[in-house]
């Protein structure tokens, strides 16, 4: 269910072996697709930054078949000459209901990587070959979410969405520093909804909303270290009141009342 394109973006070299950078597949399915560039690195060309489904005359791709058997193209998968519309008899797309969010993460000299998480019509909350994309990796930053132990470079979901969900985010890195977490970009309900981060680590929830999310970290694999979710901290409890008064006392003597919590 998800194309990955090759982008070109890293210069093939002698130093590198003329290998080809996994960072350089941008990812395509029916949640939505993912950059390999930052739009604002780019914002000349920021529209075609993330592919838009189409394979181009010469365009390398590969898809992950989920049985064995042949794959078939045949005329009327073709667009003729033009990329920008896809002309059908039934343009089913106009009817899916999709609520994104594409989030970066980069270093602060070097390194990015994306990920994208989508509330869309039909996902569900588990593995979805139409919209569910596995995580490349091999950056020297590489940003996914975890679901059922795998990592997904695009997570789609299932609607309706709530404020509660939340999302468990991972990420690998061989830098040794700061590395910055921001949103690139979001729409329908997702547009005007605060997006948070939680940072388990240091216990701290940030709006992404205000500000990107900066933080230190060391050479690894920290799969749970971050979780996306839509509420504050403080809106996410609704204790009753026996929660409320666990460890406060009430005492009188004479006419003071002491209270300790």
């Amino acid at each position: 269910g998800t194309l990955y394109f090759w982008t070109h973006n890293t210069p093939l070299t002698a130093d590198s072996g003329y290998g080809y950078a996994a960072e350089d597949y941008a990812a395509w399915n029916g949640t939505g697709s993912l950059g390999t560039i930052e739009a604002e690195s780019d914002p000349d060309d920021s529209a075609d930054n993330k592919p838009k489904g189409f394979i181009a005359a010469g365009q390398s791709f590969f898809v992950k078949g989920i049985s064995n058997g042949n794959a078939v193209f045949n005329n009327s998968m073709r667009e003729n000459a033009n990329n920008m519309q896809f002309f059908r008899s039934a343009n089913t797309e106009n009817t899916i209901e999709k609520h994104r969010v594409w989030l970066n993460l980069k270093g602060a000299e070097k390194g990015f990587s994306q990920t994208l998480v989508g509330y869309v019509t039909n996902a569900t909350n588990g593995q979805d070959h139409r919209f569910d994309g596995e995580s490349f990796g091999g950056n020297v930053v590489t940003f996914y979410s975890v679901m059922e132990n795998k990592n997904w470079s695009i997570q789609g979901r299932a609607l309706p969405f709530t404020t509660t969900d939340e999302v468990p985010l991972g990420y690998k890195t061989t830098l040794t520093g700061t590395l910055i977490i921001n949103i690139d970009e979001r729409d329908g309900q997702l547009a005007n909804q605060n997006i948070y981060l939680k940072d388990n680590l240091l216990n701290v929830v940030h709006n992404l909303t205000d500000s990107a999310y900066t933080f230190t970290s060391t050479p690894g694999t920290y799969n749970d270290r971050f979780v996306l979710r839509y509420l504050p901290e403080e809106d996410l409890d609704n204790p009753t009141f026996e929660d409320q008064m666990d460890g406060l006392t009430i005492r009188k003597n004479n006419a003071d009342i002491y209270i300790n919590s």
